[in-house]
């Protein structure tokens, strides 16, 4: 981004133009300048921002972490426990079976 002299633009300006003409443009110039870096001020991500949203991001990504854990080891708890009583059914049935033929 270019930095503007509006000292020298005023100074081009009024070889131009009367200065009353020259001093608004510039001025209004200026103030644009202002205006737009205000903007961008509060539009655009400084470093600090983007280490905020770092540590937010690896705070939130270590909490989803350990509850995905969490869901995965419950998971699995049920699962073997519905494994456990699906072999005691077929015992049961194998079992069953084997007194019926004999």
């Amino acid at each position: 981004m270019a930095i503007v002299n509006t000292l020298k633009m005023y100074e081009m300006l009024s070889e131009k133009v009367d200065e009353k003409t020259a001093r608004a443009v510039s001025e209004a110039i200026e103030y644009a300048l202002e205006e737009n870096e205000m903007h961008q001020l509060n539009v655009l991500a400084t470093k600090q921002d983007l280490r905020g949203l770092e540590v937010r991001f690896t705070t939130e990504m270590a909490e989803l972490r350990v509850e995905l854990n969490d869901k995965i080891s419950a998971s699995k708890t049920e699962m073997i426990r519905w494994m456990f009583l699906f072999w005691i059914g077929q015992v049961a049935v194998m079992a069953a079976l084997f007194a019926y033929f004999k």
